[in-house]
């Protein structure tokens, strides 16, 4: 895959280059489930990678100077976060590539079960509500 060489291509590695050409393949689109599959793989990817930088941060706390352990442990906090989110999405996603024909209904328990973060579970699970409310207001009603 050609590749713009930059300075941040030297200091951060090819994983930061920015593509130059269009990526080849057979030219055939990806059907929503081969994508949402997809998406789901690339979530569980960058949850590893947060996992990585999370233990690699931790790694140098105990060479830090007292001074600046809380905004270093903010940090590693944030990092868990996201990778426990990432994990997250990862795995609903992955629930949604069973569903062949986009009929299936993920009861709440369900999505609670696969998102461990009790903020993600509600921001996940309270789309439904929040376009119904749209869909509601754009028709000039309440949404109920």
């Amino acid at each position: 895959m050609p590749v713009t060489k930059t300075t941040e291509n030297t200091l951060w590695g090819e994983d930061c280059a920015h593509r130059t050409d269009p990526v080849k393949g057979s030219g055939v689109g990806l059907t929503a489930g081969k994508l949402v599959r997809a998406c789901a793989r690339e979530a569980e990817h960058l949850a590893r990678k947060a996992g990585t930088i999370d233990r690699e941060m931790a790694a140098v706390v105990p060479i830090l100077e007292p001074t600046s352990l809380a905004p270093v442990m903010k940090i590693l906090q944030d990092i868990d976060l996201l990778r426990q989110e990432l994990e997250g999405l990862s795995r609903v996603l992955g629930l949604v590539c069973t569903d062949e024909v986009g009929s299936l209904t993920f009861q709440r328990a369900v999505l609670d079960g696969v998102t461990k973060l009790a903020s993600q579970s509600v921001r996940i699970c309270t789309l439904e509500d929040e376009e119904r409310l749209l869909a509601g207001a754009m028709a000039g009603g309440d949404g109920s």
